[in-house]
């Protein structure tokens, strides 16, 4: 089987607006979670995969809207009841503090 990669955002993340953090970049990854692991170009021609290979897509996540300190603690909260951020980037990102 052949592919062919065209991705935007590879090397620069999505901005953010109103003070908010840019977005994470685009990544094609082939031969995902073993030894030979790679990632590809943001322009890749065909390229013949071995049987059995796995291809990674992570496309590029969106830019923040406002300053993320500005965020509700019970927003934050609810992130974190849901697995949609770790505690320890609450606490880096959003400056998030707990009283439990």
């Amino acid at each position: 089987q052949d592919i062919v990669v065209v991705l935007f955002f590879l090397s620069t993340p999505p901005p953010g607006l109103f003070g908010g953090l840019a977005g994470s970049i685009a990544r094609y990854i082939v031969d995902y979670n073993t030894e030979n692991e790679r990632s590809l170009p943001s322009k890749t021609p065909y390229i013949n995969l071995m049987q059995n290979c796995v291809v990674s897509l992570e496309s590029a996540g969106g830019g923040g809207f406002g300053p993320p300190k500005d965020r509700d603690n019970k927003k934050i909260r609810y992130d974190l009841k849901n697995g949609y951020i770790s505690l320890e980037k609450a606490k880096e990102i959003y400056g998030f503090y707990s009283d439990d």
